[in-house]
């Protein structure tokens, strides 16, 4: 993988802490990766519509650094990982939908 690029994985952690309703405080914890981005190719872009999903960017990072987060930050926009899939021993692709 050529790195070029970074992104940030976002997991969100639920505190002891409650808000003024008694509904636990979450917050989030951010891990900068290197990453490999592409914009989806025809393929991809198909696939994921008959899966009523909405692709906007792929992600490739590193297998050591991904532990199932389900957002991410890339060039200032937030977006949902949609779908996590091995590409080899050492790498993880992540097809991401924009956060609107």
């Amino acid at each position: 993988m050529q790195v070029e690029e970074t992104l940030e994985l976002i997991t969100v952690i639920v505190t002891d802490e409650k808000d003024a309703y008694g509904n636990p405080i979450e917050r989030e914890e951010k891990n900068e990766v290197f990453c490999k981005a592409e914009n989806p190719g025809r393929s991809e872009f198909y696939a994921a519509k008959r899966a009523d999903m909405k692709v906007s960017k792929i992600f490739t990072v590193s297998d050591i650094d991904y532990r199932g987060e389900t957002e991410l930050i890339y060039d200032g926009d937030r977006y949902k990982v949609e779908k996590d899939y091995p590409v080899n021993l050492d790498e993880i692709e992540l097809t991401c939908s924009k956060v609107e």
